[in-house]
């Protein structure tokens, strides 16, 4: 391989993507992601905006986290992070349902913290299960209700998700030629 960026797109697990290559102006033949990021996010932010979800937000933010410039790197992030969410959501209402006071939901919720930081190599599931877990906790201490929280993060996430994925799908679809030649063309300009 040569002494140069490499142009191989896969970035093996436990690699994050650098924050450079999801923004920026796009260069020469450069079209990785951040192109079809904009426009994955703005059209699930317009989703958001246009149905006035309750805490809709969580959507967009997923999609920025997941989308990536491959499947599987696209992929196991959605999946891992709805899954994850969907565990600590779960545990967040049943700490919720404890009752254990603002001393008990405050160690609780740095308890959930310190095990998502000593976590974030091991998994994004685990990792996302108990930054959920602490963000719920905290929005509850902050005296938003942990149900309706937990429950409208788990919904956005799951529909940024899948919007992550759908998007890919429909950026990648486009390029390779399965849409009207219009589409590819218009795709191929940007």
């Amino acid at each position: 391989m040569s002494s140069g960026a490499s142009t191989d797109r896969y970035t093996p697990p436990g690699r994050r993507y650098p924050f450079s290559t999801q923004v920026g102006v796009l260069s020469g033949g450069d079209r990785a992601p951040r192109l079809p990021l904009a426009v994955v996010a703005g059209a699930a932010e317009a989703l958001v905006q246009a149905t006035g979800m309750f805490e809709g937000r969580w959507a967009v933010l997923t999609v920025f986290l997941v989308l990536k410039p491959d499947f599987t790197a696209t992929l196991q992030p959605s999946v891992g992070r709805a899954l994850g969410t969907a565990v600590g959501s779960g545990a967040a209402a049943l700490v919720a349902l404890a009752a254990p006071g603002p001393v008990g939901l405050s160690a609780a919720a740095v308890l959930a913290i310190a095990t998502a930081y000593a976590l974030f190599d091991a998994g994004y599931l685990l990792y996302t299960a108990f930054l959920t877990l602490y963000i719920v906790i905290l929005l509850d201490i902050l005296g938003l209700p942990a149900d309706s929280t937990a429950a409208a993060r788990l919904a956005q996430t799951a529909l940024g998700s899948a919007i992550a994925l759908l998007g890919y799908w429909l950026w990648h679809c486009a390029a390779a030629g399965w849409a009207s030649p219009e589409t590819r063309a218009r795709v191929t300009l940007l």
